[in-house]
């Protein structure tokens, strides 16, 4: 199962309030698509920014740019898919289902709520075989 869908317009500045629940280990929230400075990447690189590894029961707030290089170009569709995950052990974290989808819409084509004006209804799918004993 996804994460939430995150939602922007171009142009808007993203929060996500990110909680670790789990008991098992540190884990983030790196995004794709949006621009971000080192402790909003959400990835363990060294030296790592301080959201990179939230431990279990730690929290942490994202904050994330929706610029014009993070949305459409002019000959896509009113909105793009990109894709959040942890990024610690990422094909572990992957394979537990810690990912999810980021749409985002051009400026002045998204409703209130974030979901593009020109779509009706919106599947979102990602086709992976995911076994959760790999990666440990």
């Amino acid at each position: 199962m996804l994460g939430p869908i995150i939602r922007a317009e171009v142009g808007d500045t993203v929060l996500v309030h990110f909680r670790n629940r789990s008991t098992v280990g540190s884990f983030g929230m790196h995004p794709h698509g949006f621009r971000y400075d080192k402790d909003n990447e959400g990835a363990h690189y060294i030296p790592a920014g301080a959201g990179a590894e939230i431990p279990p029961g730690g929290s942490f707030t994202y904050t994330w740019i929706a610029d014009e290089d993070s949305g459409p170009s002019p000959e896509d569709p009113s909105s793009i898919c990109w894709w959040y995950h942890s990024h610690v052990n990422e094909p572990l974290e992957t394979n537990l289902g810690l990912l999810g989808p980021i749409i985002i819409t051009r400026r002045g084509s998204a409703r209130s709520d974030g979901s593009p004006v020109d779509v009706d209804r919106e599947f979102v799918t990602a086709f992976f075989i995911f076994n959760e004993a790999e990666g440990e």
